[in-house]
């Protein structure tokens, strides 16, 4: 079978095409499960534990999704007015939304299982060509 050839720049430019795709979900998933350790949590302090659990995500893309989230009935908002500094508007969870998260942590894990099963495969087809 002939190889097709490619560039660097395809690779990167496929592997960003996937990743973007890919992080859609898994960005929702992991936003829902910060408000729901958190019980009760402003914007950017969602953005900062996100950070802190790795996931850099701009305003841009959070405050979009959150918006969705609420109009979706996950999550509820709420403005709280400090008598010092700025307004904040915090997100919890609807039960609607921890029901939501339950099931799709469940979908996740089915399919992170199912990749598992398949990379071990795959490792043991490359460790039977290195021989």
């Amino acid at each position: 079978m002939q190889e097709l050839e490619y560039s660097q720049e395809d690779l990167d430019r496929g592997v960003d095409k996937w990743r973007g795709q890919s992080r859609k979900g898994f960005l929702e998933l992991c936003m829902l499960s910060c408000v729901h350790a958190n019980t009760r949590i402003y914007g950017f302090a969602i953005m900062e534990k996100l950070s802190e659990a790795g996931l850099e995500i701009g305003e841009g893309s959070m405050y979009p999704l959150l918006a969705r989230l609420v109009k979706e009935k996950c999550m509820a908002a709420e403005w709280e007015m400090k008598t010092e500094g700025h307004p904040r508007k915090y997100y919890r969870l609807t039960l609607f939304g921890t029901e939501f998260l339950g099931r799709i942590s469940d979908e996740r894990d089915k399919d992170q299982s199912a990749y598992e099963v398949l990379r071990k495969l795959r490792d043991k087809r490359d460790e039977e060509g290195s021989k």
